[in-house]
C-alpha cells in the first residue's frame, strides 16, 4: 500500500505574539491542519508572549530565526541574512510558504524559488502607501508570486504596486473571527457606558483623536458616566506615551484605561458597549469582525476597507474629526435601543460573511489550484 507524503507548509510572522498578523495566520493555520496529510510550521524572528505556547498546544511546529529587522540592514547584510536563513530552512522541503507583513513576504518572496517550494502566497494585509517598489520586492515579483488580499483596497494595492496585468491573479480572502465570540452571553453591565479600541499603538492607529472627542463629551455633558478603554501594547514607538500623556492634560484618568494586552478577548468584549476603531489606515481589522460578533455596535473611521468589513449601518466619521466622533458618542450613549439593534444585526452578518468555514474552504482551494 503506498503511503501519503506529508506536505510541510511554513508559515511566517513577524513575531510570536498576539498582534493582528499573527492571529489572522493562526487562522491560516487552523485551515491547512485540518488536512491529515499537512504539516504546519510557523517561522518568526521577534518577540515572544503566550501565543507561542497557544501554537504549540495547537500542535504547530516552531521555528525561531534571531533577526531584528530584515528592512534595516545593508544590502550585504541583506544577502548574508538570506543565505543563512535558506540553509535553516532547507531541510525541511516546504510545499507551500505563506507569508505576511512587509518583512515576511520579502524573505519569503526571495527564499521560495531556491527553497524549491511549489507556491509561495504573498498576503497584502495593509495599503502600501510608497509609490513604486523597492530593489528586493522588484526581484520578488519577478518570481510571479500568488497573491492573496483581505480587501479590496489591498487587492488594488498590491495591482497597482506589482503591475498585475490580471485582476483574477489577486485572491480576496478577507479575515474571520474566534466565532466563540457568537455564543458569550452577554454579562450585565456596569452603568458606566464602556467604548472599547482594540488596536495596538501603531503610527497608522489614532488614538488621539479619540482623547479629544472624548474631551469634548465630557465638558459637555460632566455629570454622565462614560469611559473609553485602549486594549493593546506599544510597537516600541511613542504612540502610548503621547496618548497616555494626553489623556493626563485633559484630565481625562477617570474616563479612560489603558488596559494593555488582553488575552481572552471573548470574555473582554461582553463587558463594553461599543466597539471603536480609529484608524487612518487599515487592511481589514480582525477588531471590527471581533466587535460584530460580540454583538455590538462600531464607531470606525471612515475608509473603505472598514465599511467593506461593517457594511453601512455602523457608524463612520472621517479621520481626525473629533467633533464628529464626539457626536457619534453622544448618539449611542442616550440611544441604549440603537445600540442594542446594531449589535444584533452585527452578529448576524458577520456570521454571514466572515465565517471560518468560508475562510478555511477559501484557504484549502489555494492550494488546489
Amino acid at each position: 500500500m503506498s503511503t501519503v507524503k506529508v506536505k510541510n507548509i511554513l508559515i511566517c510572522i513577524p513575531s510570536y505574539t498576539f498582534g493582528g498578523a499573527e492571529v489572522h495566520s493562526l487562522y491560516t493555520a487552523k485551515a491547512l491542519q485540518k488536512d491529515k496529510n499537512v504539516k504546519v510550521f510557523f517561522l518568526a524572528f521577534g518577540r515572544e508572549d503566550t501565543f507561542k505556547s497557544k501554537l504549540i498546544s495547537d500542535g504547530f511546529e516552531i521555528l525561531h530565526f534571531p533577526l531584528s529587522n530584515f528592512l534595516s540592514l545593508s544590502s550585504f547584510d541583506k544577502i548574508k541574512t538570506l543565505i543563512q536563513l535558506f540553509f535553516f530552512l532547507r531541510q525541511y522541503h516546504f510545499y507551500s510558504i505563506f507569508a505576511g507583513t512587509e518583512q515576511c513576504n520579502l524573505m519569503m518572496g526571495l527564499l521560495w524559488k531556491p527553497l524549491k517550494s511549489k507556491s509561495f502566497f504573498w498576503h497584502q494585509w495593509g495599503v502600501d502607501k510608497r509609490q513604486s517598489m523597492g530593489f528586493w520586492e522588484k526581484i520578488v515579483s519577478l518570481t510571479k508570486p500568488s497573491y492573496i488580499a483581505n480587501s479590496n483596497a489591498c487587492k488594488d494595492n498590491v495591482i497597482q504596486r506589482h503591475r498585475i496585468l490580471e485582476d483574477n491573479k489577486v485572491t480576496i480572502i478577507h479575515n474571520t473571527f474566534n466565532e466563540s465570540l457568537l455564543t458569550e452571553s452577554r454579562s450585565s453591565l456596569s452603568d458606566e457606558f464602556k467604548i472599547t479600541m482594540v488596536a495596538n499603538f501603531f503610527d497608522e492607529k489614532d488614538h488621539l483623536s479619540v482623547l479629544s472627542a472624548l474631551k469634548l463629551f465630557t465638558d459637555k455633558y460632566p455629570n454622565e458616566k462614560i469611559k473609553v478603554e485602549f486594549v493593546g501594547r506599544s510597537n516600541g514607538g511613542n504612540l502610548l506615551i503621547q496618548a497616555k500623556a494626553k489623556a493626563f492634560d485633559l484630565n481625562l484618568y477617570n474616563n479612560v484605561e489603558f488596559i494593555g494586552l488582553v488575552e481572552d478577548i471573548p470574555s473582554y468584549l461582553k463587558t463594553v458597549n461599543v466597539g471603536l476603531l480609529s484608524t487612518k489606515s487599515e487592511g481589514l481589522s480582525n477588531a471590527l469582525l471581533e466587535y460584530m460578533a460580540s454583538g455590538l455596535p462600531v464607531i470606525a473611521t471612515d475608509i473603505s476597507q472598514n465599511r467593506e468589513a461593517l457594511g453601512d449601518e455602523n457608524f463612520f466619521f472621517e479621520v481626525g474629526d473629533e467633533l464628529a466622533l464626539m457626536e457619534l458618542f453622544v448618539l449611542l450613549y442616550f440611544s441604549k435601543s440603537l445600540v442594542e439593534d446594531i449589535g444584533r444585526r452585527n452578529k448576524i452578518n458577520v456570521q454571514n460573511i466572515f465565517s471560518n468555514i468560508i475562510y478555511e474552504n477559501k484557504i484549502v482551494s489555494l492550494l488546489n489550484e
